[in-house]
Parts: structure tokens; C-alpha cells; sequence
């Protein structure tokens, strides 16, 4: 149903700028992985939780045997992932690049935000790469340090409830004219 929505162009999405890309862009869904086959890359952007990347691994099992373009995982993982992926699937050439963009603003920020490229010898120029590795704890820095952002966050708004004030209030004094601190805004992610 969805695939149908997205060819038909009728599926919604709440990403800023999402149906301008799309308009200028050939843009067609499938639920048959063989046709992934004479592309060039493909971006996995699949749930992963703490301990669990089996969405991961089941989509590079499926891929192994007839794919044998980039693969490049954007989900969040451990440390060591994507070697151990990559000494599994050697047909595959696996590489991680962390999303560092905000919900909503994806296709704005992808642009704005520098990108960091974990891969092993990607046979191209490139113009840094580090090992996968490191760009993995660099996601894992960022997620953490954004979470950490928003539980602060929770925990003053509950200190303004305390005292009889609503919280998004205290946060527009406090942020108002001071570029240095930003107190987020709690919210569902992180929150």
C-alpha cells in the first residue's frame, strides 16, 4: 500500500522540502530487492535499538549473492558492526555514514551538515574517511549527547512545575538573547 502511495506520488511526508526533491527527482518504490541489482549504492535506513541490529543483518543477507555495489548503513550501531558485517558479507562493500540531521529538517541539513564517512578502502578519492569504528562512536556521542540535551530539559521543566510555572516559559527567558544557551525543548525523542 505504501509503494503504491509513494509511485503514485500521493504518500505524505513531514520532512521540510520533501516534495520539491522529489518533484525534480525519478523516484520509484518496490518491494522487490533484485531490482536494487545495477544500482550503484544502497542506503540502509532501518530501526536499530541498543542491542538489536537484526533488521541490519537481514537486509545485507538478503542483498549477499546478487548485489555487489556500496552498501551504506545509516542506522545507528555499536563499535565494530559494520567490520563484522563486512567480514560476513565480503561480496558486499559495506560502509557506515552516520545521519546527523534533525527529523524534519533532513533534506535542508543533509546539505548544511558536514558528513562523516566510515569505510574501508572505498577504491574512490574521497575527501576524509575515517574507519567505521569511529564514525560508529560518533553517532553514538551525538545521540547521546542530543538525549542527554532533552532529559536535562525534562528535568527543569519538572523544577518550573514545582515552583507553578510552565516550563516552555522559563526556557524563553532563559534562551531569549543568549545565543551560548539553548535549553531544548523536551519532546517524545529523548524526552
Amino acid at each position: 500500500e505504501k509503494v503504491g502511495r509513494i509511485n503514485d506520488r500521493t504518500h505524505e511526508c513531514s520532512e521540510d522540502g520533501i516534495k520539491e526533491l522529489a518533484g525534480k527527482m525519478t523516484l520509484r518504490a518496490s518491494t522487490d530487492m533484485k531490482e536494487l541489482a545495477g544500482c550503484d549504492a544502497v542506503f540502509l535506513s532501518l530501526p536499530s535499538t541498543h542491542e538489536d541490529f537484526s533488521a541490519i543483518e537481514k537486509t545485507l543477507e538478503k542483498l549477499d549473492g546478487f548485489y555487489s555495489g556500496d552498501v551504506v548503513i545509516l542506522s545507528t550501531v555499536y563499535p565494530g558492526f559494520t567490520r563484522r558485517m563486512q567480514g560476513k558479507f565480503r561480496e558486499l562493500k559495506i560502509s557506515f555514514v552516520p545521519i546527523r540531521t534533525f527529523e524534519g529538517k533532513v533534506v535542508k541539513q543533509f546539505h548544511e551538515f558536514p558528513h562523516i564517512i566510515g569505510a574501508f578502502d572505498m577504491g574512490c578519492k574521497v575527501v576524509k574517511a575515517v574507519p567505521p569504528e569511529k564514525a560508529e562512536l560518533a553517532k553514538l556521542f551525538s545521540n547521546t549527547f542530543r538525549q542527554a540535551e532533552f532529559a536535562i530539559a525534562g528535568e527543569l521543566g519538572e523544577i518550573a512545575r514545582l515552583h507553578g510555572f510552565e516550563p516552555a516559559e522559563i526556557f524563553g527567558i532563559t534562551n531569549e538573547g543568549d545565543p551560548h544557551r539553548r535549553i531544548k525543548k523536551p519532546g517524545i525523542w529523548g524526552g
